[in-house]
């Protein structure tokens, strides 16, 4: 689940985040940050919704677009400013609201070619 030997694999064993990125040296960077990981040149970061972490921020990158409640959690959809979506899985509360600005953090992430 949280090491899986491609994307494909990635996104059938669970919901995941894909996110196109830029690896050298290595390192990879992205509208999420920078990260450690292999990989030269065009790559793509898989992040799980439940490693996603929301900040209300008025400067930050993204913006909430949807939020999806099942009860014991809720599924937070942000969208950055260049169009890249991405979910956040968190606990039941009303923390964030459609239109809010967010600054995105994440635990972690798995790179993969791209």
């Amino acid at each position: 689940y949280w090491e899986p030997a491609d994307a494909w694999i990635g996104s059938f064993v669970g919901d995941a985040n894909f996110v196109r990125g830029l690896g050298r040296g290595g390192s990879v960077e992205s509208v999420i940050g920078a990260f450690r990981g292999e990989g030269e040149g065009d790559v793509w970061l898989m992040v799980r919704p439940e490693q996603v972490r929301l900040h209300l921020d008025s400067s930050g990158g993204a913006q909430v677009t949807g939020r999806e409640f099942f009860g014991h959690d809720q599924l937070v959809t942000v969208s950055f400013d260049d169009g890249t979506l991405m979910r956040s899985r968190m606990g039941p509360g009303d923390h964030f609201s459609p239109g809010d600005r967010v600054r995105v953090d994440v635990d972690a992430v798995t790179v993969f070619p791209g």
